[in-house]
């Protein structure tokens, strides 16, 4: 029964640094992505994270340019047609 007790103990104490480990690294992963997002050259916005979406955009061709703001600085730039009542998605991927 101690053996089953000393084996129980070093779990939760385990399961309790792997938890603040995970927390800490996701602090740092959102530090990481933030980021600039301009479309169409105008009114940067800033968010958090590796998704941004946005509602009411003109159908159109429109340009998306992505910086972030951690070092090293990365940046990605693309293009995008938007049409009536549908939703458009793009990739981008960030190189310094």
């Amino acid at each position: 029964m101690l053996m089953f007790w000393a084996l129980f103990t070093i779990a939760e104490t385990f399961e309790r640094e792997l938890d603040k480990l995970q927390a800490e690294e996701t602090k740092g992963w959102i530090t990481e992505f933030n980021a600039g997002l301009w479309l169409d050259g105008v009114a940067q916005e800033t968010f958090v994270g590796t998704s941004w979406s946005k509602v009411g955009v003109v159908p159109g061709l429109h340009t998306v340019a992505v910086k972030t703001f951690a070092e090293p600085v990365e940046r990605a730039t693309g293009s995008i047609l938007v049409k009536p009542a549908e939703i458009a998605t793009m990739e981008l991927k960030l190189t310094t």
